[in-house]
């Protein structure tokens, strides 16, 4: 298709290829496929179509390439950071917070402990706008887990105690597998111990 110059259906199977790729921990041959991807999708027609096709394959292609070069590499920023350009531009409130996430992962996991409360503020504010609690679990989990980093005692203590008494496994499970590999209700439990610890508290 891509030889033929069918974009739009070059696009589509490079994409599922990445997908699959990814489903088998072959990240290598994924980040090559999703660049492919992004390849045929920039022969689209410019427009919203066009667009929508992009951050759909950025947003996977964050996550691969931060686990097949490192979670300090500076692909990760760039394609997070052009999935929240693109979901700005299109209005798209999911495709924001996936790039807000993103960009608060590369600043949480670089040490950039000031833009990663930044971030994760974003989160909880885009958490609340969108109505879906799961969303709002998340960004708290975010902000809970950057004022453990920044030894913010009171921030860690209030958000790990509604997040403990928001979670639920049946219905929150799931944001560990989409977000990072990290259980919420886990962490909330496990960042709560530590601080009560840490104040000497049982």
């Amino acid at each position: 298709f891509r030889r033929a110059g069918l974009a739009d259906r070059a696009c589509n199977y490079f994409e599922r290829a990445g997908d699959r790729d990814a489903a088998r921990s072959a990240y290598a041959e994924a980040v090559a496929h999703f660049d492919a991807a992004l390849a045929a999708a920039n022969r689209l027609p410019a427009g919203q179509e066009r667009s929508r096709r992009e951050l759909a394959v950025r947003l996977k292609y964050g996550p691969a390439v931060v686990v097949f070069k490192g979670m300090r590499s500076p692909e990760g920023e760039q394609a997070y950071q052009r999935a929240h350009d693109l979901a700005e531009t299109l209005g798209d409130e999911m495709g924001l917070f996936k790039a807000v996430w993103g960009l608060w992962f590369y600043a949480s996991t670089n040490r950039m402990t000031g833009a990663a409360r930044d971030r994760a503020e974003q989160l909880v504010e885009l958490g609340r706008r969108s109505g879906d609690e799961a969303l709002l679990l998340e960004a708290m989990h975010c902000r809970w887990a950057t004022a453990f980093f920044r030894g913010d005692v009171s921030r860690q203590l209030a958000d790990s105690h509604d997040g403990i008494r928001h979670y639920d496994a049946d219905r929150h499970s799931r944001l560990g597998a989409e977000f990072g590999g990290h259980d919420p209700g886990v962490c909330a439990h496990s960042v709560r111990g530590l601080v009560l610890a840490q104040r000497g508290s049982s």
